[in-house]
Protein backbone atom coordinates (compact mmCIF):
# COMPACT_ATOMS: atom_id res chain seq x y z
CA UNK A 1 0.00 0.00 0.00
CA UNK A 2 2.93 2.62 0.85
CA UNK A 3 4.76 1.69 -2.45
CA UNK A 4 1.48 2.74 -4.67
CA UNK A 5 1.41 6.21 -2.53
CA UNK A 6 4.22 7.84 -4.94
CA UNK A 7 2.85 6.81 -8.24
CA UNK A 8 -1.03 7.55 -7.12
CA UNK A 9 0.05 11.27 -6.39
CA UNK A 10 2.40 11.81 -9.43
CA UNK A 11 -1.29 10.52 -11.75
CA UNK A 12 -3.13 13.06 -9.69
CA UNK A 13 -0.64 15.76 -10.10
CA UNK A 14 -0.36 14.90 -13.71
CA UNK A 15 -3.82 14.76 -14.37
CA UNK A 16 -4.60 17.96 -12.82
CA UNK A 17 -1.55 19.83 -14.70
CA UNK A 18 -3.00 18.07 -18.05
CA UNK A 19 -6.61 19.20 -17.23
CA UNK A 20 -5.01 22.50 -16.37
CA UNK A 21 -3.35 22.63 -20.09
CA UNK A 22 -5.86 21.28 -21.77
CA UNK A 23 -8.96 23.45 -20.40
CA UNK A 24 -7.08 27.26 -20.04
CA UNK A 25 -3.57 26.99 -21.99
CA UNK A 26 -4.81 25.64 -24.94
CA UNK A 27 -7.95 27.41 -25.65
CA UNK A 28 -5.36 30.47 -25.22
CA UNK A 29 -3.66 29.38 -28.30
CA UNK A 30 -6.30 28.25 -29.80
CA UNK A 31 -7.03 31.72 -30.39
CA UNK A 32 -3.41 32.74 -32.22
CA UNK A 33 -3.28 29.71 -34.27
CA UNK A 34 -7.24 30.98 -35.52
CA UNK A 35 -6.00 34.59 -36.14
CA UNK A 36 -2.93 33.59 -38.43
CA UNK A 37 -5.86 31.22 -40.29
CA UNK A 38 -3.29 28.38 -41.13
CA UNK A 39 -4.45 24.78 -41.80
CA UNK A 40 -3.43 22.74 -38.56
CA UNK A 41 -2.88 18.88 -38.27
CA UNK A 42 -5.90 16.96 -38.01
CA UNK A 43 -4.51 16.34 -34.43
CA UNK A 44 -3.78 19.41 -33.54
CA UNK A 45 -7.61 20.76 -34.31
CA UNK A 46 -8.47 17.80 -32.24
CA UNK A 47 -6.72 18.92 -29.47
CA UNK A 48 -7.96 22.40 -29.45
CA UNK A 49 -11.11 21.06 -29.78
CA UNK A 50 -11.21 19.00 -26.68
CA UNK A 51 -9.78 22.42 -24.85
CA UNK A 52 -12.40 24.39 -25.66
CA UNK A 53 -14.95 21.65 -24.70
CA UNK A 54 -13.33 21.99 -20.90
CA UNK A 55 -12.85 25.54 -21.06
CA UNK A 56 -16.73 25.73 -22.18
CA UNK A 57 -18.01 23.03 -19.37
CA UNK A 58 -15.67 23.35 -16.91
CA UNK A 59 -18.19 23.86 -14.14
CA UNK A 60 -19.89 21.03 -15.38
CA UNK A 61 -16.81 18.61 -15.67
CA UNK A 62 -15.92 19.48 -11.94
CA UNK A 63 -19.32 18.32 -10.67
CA UNK A 64 -19.12 15.26 -12.95
CA UNK A 65 -15.63 14.31 -11.37
CA UNK A 66 -16.39 14.60 -7.67
CA UNK A 67 -19.65 12.81 -8.39
CA UNK A 68 -17.71 10.07 -9.64
CA UNK A 69 -14.95 10.03 -7.30
CA UNK A 70 -17.79 10.05 -4.37
CA UNK A 71 -19.17 7.17 -6.12
CA UNK A 72 -15.97 5.23 -6.34
CA UNK A 73 -14.97 5.74 -2.78
CA UNK A 74 -18.62 4.59 -1.98
CA UNK A 75 -18.28 1.71 -3.76
CA UNK A 76 -14.84 0.49 -2.73
CA UNK A 77 -15.92 0.76 0.78
CA UNK A 78 -18.53 -1.88 0.22
CA UNK A 79 -17.23 -5.26 1.00
CA UNK A 80 -19.03 -6.87 -1.83
CA UNK A 81 -17.83 -4.20 -4.58
CA UNK A 82 -14.52 -5.43 -3.24
CA UNK A 83 -14.49 -8.51 -3.21
CA UNK A 84 -15.57 -8.38 -6.72
CA UNK A 85 -13.09 -6.30 -7.81
CA UNK A 86 -10.55 -8.65 -6.22
CA UNK A 87 -11.86 -11.66 -7.95
CA UNK A 88 -11.79 -9.09 -11.37
CA UNK A 89 -8.66 -8.16 -10.61
CA UNK A 90 -7.14 -11.82 -9.73
CA UNK A 91 -8.16 -13.20 -13.60
CA UNK A 92 -5.54 -10.90 -14.41
CA UNK A 93 -1.96 -13.09 -15.26
CA UNK A 94 0.20 -10.68 -13.67
CA UNK A 95 -1.96 -9.72 -10.51
CA UNK A 96 -2.42 -13.53 -9.64
CA UNK A 97 1.10 -14.09 -9.74
CA UNK A 98 1.62 -11.29 -7.48
CA UNK A 99 -1.08 -12.35 -4.79
CA UNK A 100 0.25 -16.19 -5.18
CA UNK A 101 3.61 -14.87 -3.98
CA UNK A 102 2.21 -12.66 -1.25
CA UNK A 103 -0.03 -15.07 0.22
CA UNK A 104 3.31 -17.68 0.14
CA UNK A 105 5.39 -14.89 1.86
CA UNK A 106 2.84 -14.64 4.23
CA UNK A 107 2.43 -18.24 4.43
CA UNK A 108 6.08 -18.93 5.26
CA UNK A 109 6.67 -15.80 7.83
CA UNK A 110 3.67 -16.88 9.73
CA UNK A 111 4.70 -20.73 9.66
CA UNK A 112 8.21 -19.33 10.84
CA UNK A 113 6.98 -17.17 13.51
CA UNK A 114 4.87 -20.23 15.21
CA UNK A 115 7.60 -22.57 14.50
CA UNK A 116 10.07 -19.97 16.43
CA UNK A 117 7.80 -20.15 19.31
CA UNK A 118 7.65 -23.25 19.93
CA UNK A 119 4.79 -24.40 18.59
CA UNK A 120 4.70 -27.91 16.78
CA UNK A 121 5.34 -28.51 13.14
CA UNK A 122 1.37 -29.91 12.94
CA UNK A 123 -0.03 -27.50 14.88
CA UNK A 124 1.31 -24.68 12.88
CA UNK A 125 0.40 -25.71 9.96
CA UNK A 126 -3.13 -26.30 10.89
CA UNK A 127 -3.06 -22.86 12.09
CA UNK A 128 -1.59 -20.87 9.06
CA UNK A 129 -3.20 -23.23 6.32
CA UNK A 130 -6.31 -20.41 6.41
CA UNK A 131 -3.32 -18.13 4.53
CA UNK A 132 -3.29 -20.08 1.40
CA UNK A 133 -7.26 -21.03 1.08
CA UNK A 134 -8.16 -17.56 1.60
CA UNK A 135 -10.70 -18.81 4.61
Amino acid sequence: MSASIYPALLLIVGGAVMLFLLGYVVPKFSQVYEDIGHNLPWLSQLLMLWGRFLAAHQATLAVAAAAAIALLVLAIRHAGVRARLGGLLARLPAVRERVFLYQLARFYRSLGMTLRGGIPILVSLDMVQGLLTGT
